[in-house]
């Protein structure tokens, strides 16, 4: 049904569901370190990857992060998007989905430059 509609009637379904997205893959960036979900890690000196937590040494836990986060994105990207099939989303919905996914993203920015740059001497 829906998918016939006009590109124009399309567009807040469209936009409600990559803002839900958005906001889904940073608040997953956000949190998965915080909660301490185990997470994909690579160690390029020991060549190996590890599901963990934590890692000693200099170890790379940006793939599994952007994994989690990628999984966050398509899970509320596909919640949303059944959603809106049924019920088109307002103004005010697409309105608090940009507001949400713009703060989650700042957040997710700041943390990251606090973090860098509180562990460089």
């Amino acid at each position: 049904m829906s998918e016939s509609l006009s590109s124009e009637a399309r567009a807040p379904r469209v936009a409600a569901t990559t803002l839900a997205g958005a906001a889904a893959f940073a608040g997953s960036y956000l949190f998965v370190p915080a909660w301490g979900v185990p997470r994909l890690i690579y160690h390029p000196l020991r060549r190996v990857f590890l599901f963990a937590v934590g890692a000693d040494g200099p170890a790379m836990s940006y793939y599994g992060l952007v994994l989690w986060s990628s999984l966050a994105f398509a899970a509320a990207f596909g919640v949303t998007w059944a959603w809106t099939s049924r019920r088109p989303p307002t103004e005010a919905t697409v309105t608090t989905l940009a507001s949400t996914a713009l703060s989650l993203t700042a957040l997710a920015v700041a943390y990251n430059a606090w973090h860098l740059l509180s562990t460089v001497h």
